[in-house]
C-alpha cells in the first residue's frame, strides 16, 4: 500500500484520539536547536498537526509537510497557533520546500513510514546552519498489563499490524543509519489518560486497525471497549507511554 493514503478515511479518529507530546520535550529541543521567533521548523508526516502546533507554540514558524489531504483538512489549530504554521502538501522524500530553508526537521510518530536514504538526502538539501533533526514517537511500555491486552486484541483482528510503533524497535538500525550514528536519545516519561471515547478513537487511528467497511471493524471495536471496561478507573483508561526522541545533526 502508498504510505501516503493507509490513513485514509482514519483523520478524523486520528485528530479525536491522538495524544500530543511532553511539554518538557518541547523545551527541550527548542532550547538544543536554539529556536526563535526567526526560526523556521519543518514537521515531517504532519498528520493533523498535532505536534506541528506545539512547535508553533516556541514562537518558531512551522512548515507541517503532510501528503495526506484527510488529515491535512482535519487540522484545527487555534488561530493565533495556526498563523504560525504553513500547511504543505508534500512527503518526506519530497517535501517542496526551498533550499537551506529552515533550521530544524521533525518527524513524530512517522519516520516508520519514510524510505530514510531518501528522507536523510532531503532534509540535508532542506536544513541550514547545524542540520539538526528529531525523531519522536510516544511509545507504548509494553510489559504492562494494558499494552499486554491491546497487543492481543490488534494481534487477533488487525492482520496489518507488526508491533506498536510501527515494527520500529529502540535504537532501530534504521534510526542509526539516518544518524550516521552519532545521535542523543531522550526519554520522557508521559502516562497517557483517555476518556472512554478517545480511548477507542486512539485505537480506530492505528493505520492497522478495520475500516468501518470492513467486516472486523466491529468486533474490534468491541474487543477495544472491552479493554476499556477492564481497566478504567473513575472514568478514565491511563496507557502506560514513555515519549522517546532521537536527535542530532546530520553530516
Amino acid at each position: 500500500m502508498d504510505n501516503t493514503k493507509r490513513f485514509d478515511g482514519r483523520a478524523d479518529s486520528y485528530a479525536k484520539g491522538r495524544p500530543g507530546y511532553p511539554s518538557e520535550l518541547v523545551k527541550r529541543l527548542a532550547t538544543w536547536a536554539q529556536l526563535t521567533k526567526e526560526s523556521t521548523v519543518a514537521d515531517i508526516g504532519a498528520g493533523t498537526g498535532i505536534f506541528s502546533g506545539q512547535l508553533a507554540e516556541t514562537g518558531a514558524h512551522v512548515f507541517a509537510v503532510e501528503p495526506n489531504d484527510d488529515m491535512r483538512q482535519r487540522a484545527n489549530l487555534s488561530d493565533s497557533i495556526a498563523q504560525r504554521v504553513t500547511w504543505v502538501e508534500g512527503t518526506a522524500e519530497h517535501t517542496g520546500l526551498a533550499d537551506t530553508s529552515v533550521d530544524l526537521v521533525t518527524a513524530a510518530q512517522a519516520f516508520h513510514w519514510f524510505d530514510g536514504p531518501a528522507f536523510r538526502d532531503e532534509c540535508l538539501r532542506v536544513l541550514r546552519g547545524a542540520s539538526r533533526a528529531a525523531l519522536i514517537w510516544n511509545v507504548r511500555v509494553v510489559d504492562t498489563p494494558v499494552n499486554v491486552a491491546c497487543e492481543k486484541v490488534f494481534t487477533a483482528f488487525c492482520p496489518r499490524f507488526n508491533g506498536f510503533a510501527g515494527g520500529m524497535t529502540r535504537d532501530d538500525q534504521r534510526i542509526v543509519d539516518f544518524f550516521g550514528g552519532q545521535y542523543d536519545l531522550w526519554s520522557f516519561d508521559n502516562p497517557l489518560p483517555y476518556s472512554r471515547e478517545r480511548f477507542v478513537q486512539r485505537c480506530l487511528s492505528g493505520s492497522y486497525a478495520p475500516r468501518e467497511d470492513e467486516a472486523d471493524y466491529e468486533p474490534f471495536k468491541a474487543a477495544v471497549e472491552d479493554i476499556y471496561e477492564r481497566f478504567a478507573v473513575d472514568g478514565s483508561i491511563v496507557v502506560p507511554n514513555e515519549t522517546l526522541a532521537y536527535v542530532g545533526t546530520l553530516r
